[in-house]
């Protein structure tokens, strides 16, 4: 039978902290203009009341997976595997509980469901690699094995069941980089999509569908169509030494991952007392990816500003935070926003590169107005491993995030419920569902 066994507390305790984490940014992420056309989609499609839209109701498992996907990564504020540069939560998780709560899992199962998908799916991203990132959103496209794998442990399938389960995923992983260029809503898209199809996999495995039994390392499977070949190594590497999840990053920030050492290096020249008004010209040194991922430097709508370092940067010297409220029409038009981005200068920095993606790291140089000039250096973003947020801000996180859609009571009771998960009996009994919006 599929599934991890002997979790250390850290493990379980990561996971836990994962899941929360993932909760807030499904609820926030459902007043999103992606979230709100999915929760109306989802409405309609209803089906079988399986499982739990964040939103309110309850419809069948695929449709909760794919609506509670988009939507937690509508926001960009879910966790983040910087390793294998890859939203690990989003993909997993909606699957996991979805599937859950349709076969009454215990809290038990499902934590360990979410661990087995981010351990796989980590591995199949790293070992695609650098030519698969080029044009594929990994999140997408290795987030369908990881939501493939935490729901064949949910399902309890057999090896060989399993294996059908990835096979079947890996031939329907995708999602394009393109979306970039117009702002346009594809990201949330292809982790909906992924724990979609990770969720359908699964269950068509157990009735005795059959998949590619190959599907990564053979000749015309995902390594060989969509990243050269990569780096077949790394799928076992270390394996059952330590756990993929214990490497997640938690997001202090609503933009994408690689622009936030640098707009960590911005506020922290701000603490030391730097002023925008007073700033001629901004210098950004950062790894190669994050130029082509975040290197827009007029974004043309809020979801595009949020893959724009000049624009973040700007956001964090003129406001001081770069967090959802931000990324609006108001926001994006802010004129001394504009302004102090339009003196962003973006360029790589080799020793950047050479470290990535084992560590994100950024340089910030400031000249200000008669001749000072200032500097910041972050090896790590607020939120990584290596310099991890403390529980209590992944708690404000949460309030903060879920402050429109849940109570404060309800607030606190799902704090407690995943808090205590692996003394669940049934995860179906946990009301998962926004408390302070209409329910279908």
């Amino acid at each position: 039978m599929a599934g991890p066994h002997g979790l250390a507390d850290s493990t379980l305790a990561t996971a836990k902290r994962c899941l929360l984490d993932w909760l807030g940014s499904g609820y926030a992420g459902y007043d999103s203009a992606a979230g709100a056309i999915v929760a109306r989609l989802a409405a309609t499609l209803g089906g079988p009341r399986e499982s739990t839209l964040l939103a309110g109701g309850r419809v069948g498992c695929t449709t909760a997976a794919l609506a509670n996907g988009i939507a937690s990564h509508a926001i960009e504020m879910d966790d983040l595997h910087r390793p294998s540069v890859m939203h690990l939560g989003v993909v997993t998780i909606p699957a996991a509980l979805a599937l859950g709560e349709r076969e009454h899992s215990t809290g038990r199962r499902l934590l360990e469901a979410i661990v087995c998908g981010y351990e796989v799916g980590a591995r199949v991203a790293e070992a695609a690699g650098d030519a698969h990132y080029r044009f594929w959103h990994v999140t997408g496209t290795a987030g369908a094995f990881a939501a493939a794998s935490a729901a064949s442990v949910i399902l309890r399938l057999s090896p060989a069941q399993t294996l059908h389960a990835l096979g079947t995923a890996g031939t329907l992983a995708a999602g394009l980089w393109e979306f970039l260029a117009d702002g346009a809503m594809s990201k949330p898209l292809h982790a909906g999509r992924a724990a979609e199809t990770g969720v359908l996999a699964a269950l068509l495995a157990a009735d005795g569908f059959t998949g590619a039994a190959d599907v990564l390392g053979g000749g015309r499977g995902f390594l060989q169509a969509m990243a050269a070949g990569g780096i077949p190594a790394r799928l076992t590497q270390g394996l059952g030494r330590t756990h993929k999840i214990d490497a997640t990053s938690f997001k202090l920030h609503a933009a994408c991952g690689h622009t936030h050492p640098a707009v960590d290096a911005a506020l922290e020249l701000r603490r030391r007392g730097v002023s925008a008004s007073e700033i001629d010209r901004v210098r950004v040194r950062t790894f190669r990816v994050a130029l082509e991922v975040a290197g827009i430097h007029h974004p043309r709508n809020p979801y595009q500003a949020k893959f724009s370092l000049p624009f973040c940067v700007a956001l964090a010297l003129v406001r001081g935070r770069v967090g959802r409220e931000e990324f609006t029409a108001a926001g994006l038009a802010d004129p001394d926003v504009r302004a102090l981005a339009d003196r962003v200068a973006v360029e790589e920095d080799a020793s950047c590169t050479s470290a990535y993606p084992a560590r994100w790291q950024a340089a910030l140089e400031v000249e200000c107005s008669g001749g000072r000039t200032e500097v910041a250096r972050i090896e790590a973003p607020r939120g990584a491993p290596e310099n991890p947020a403390a529980q209590g801000e992944l708690l404000e996180k949460f309030a903060h995030l879920s402050a429109g859609r849940v109570s404060a009571s309800h607030r606190g009771q799902l704090i407690e419920a995943v808090r205590t998960l692996e003394a669940a009996q049934d995860v179906a009994a946990i009301d998962w569902a926004a408390d302070t919006v209409p329910r279908a």
